[in-house]
């Protein structure tokens, strides 16, 4: 029996380091090959304005937004490189956030062996799902 935990435990352990690196691969990969678009420019030269001394209450693009991602990002904005893994670094965080916390509601729902198939969900579904767009197969096949 105490072989058995053990067991569960380093699969476990791997199946939640496999969806990490699985979401940090992403994160490279669009990166490396996708340009930081408007809005994510838009926060990074509004938290640089906050770093400043700013406080700005409305996000200019959609005046019904308090900017939260500009006021968590502003103390980190100026040591961020000025590219994509610079204005991406606050989503990557809030991913692995969201993952993490999803991972214990689960563990609160029941033992492993009884939530397997959420966790399997969360800690690849996203993931298999950002690697069909980023090859362009997000069609739905007939």
């Amino acid at each position: 029996m105490k072989n058995n935990k053990s067991t569960t435990g380093v699969l476990l352990a791997a199946a939640i380091i496999l969806g990490i690196a699985l979401r940090v691969t992403f994160y490279g990969i669009s990166c490396a090959h996708v340009p930081a678009f408007d809005d994510e420019c838009r926060v990074a030269l509004q938290a640089k304005q906050i770093a400043r001394g700013d406080l700005p209450l409305l996000n200019p693009g959609s005046p019904y937004i308090f900017p939260l991602d500009t006021y968590l990002m502003a103390p980190f904005i100026n040591i961020l490189p000025r590219n994509a893994y610079g204005t991406r670094l606050l989503a990557l965080g809030y991913c692995l956030l969201a993952m993490i916390f999803s991972i214990l509601i689960l563990r609160r729902w029941g033992r492993w062996r009884e939530v397997w198939p959420g966790l399997v969900l969360v800690l690849f579904g996203s993931g298999y799902l950002g690697a069909r767009r980023s090859v362009g197969q997000d069609r739905c096949a007939a």
